[in-house]
């Protein structure tokens, strides 16, 4: 849950103010810098873990849907 106005080592206030990360302060800090680094895609890079964390969890259907996940991988 990214919020511009969180503070991150991209954004600073002199003003106290809560941070809006659902993850809190260390949530801030990685989601500032992937909106650095890979810009709009950022959310489809978390999509694509999410993604590949769910199919982790059923190990089987990566050994045999190995090509799905590398297309996957590829498209974002």
């Amino acid at each position: 849950s990214y919020s511009p106005y969180d503070t991150s080592w991209f954004y600073m206030s002199a003003l106290p103010q809560d941070t809006e990360n659902w993850c809190g302060a260390l949530g801030a800090q990685v989601a500032a810098l992937c909106v650095f680094l890979f810009g709009g895609s950022a959310v489809f890079l978390s999509c694509l873990l999410l993604w590949c964390g769910i199919l982790a969890l059923l190990h089987s259907v990566i050994v045999y849907e190995w090509e799905r996940v590398a297309a996957g991988a590829a498209l974002v």
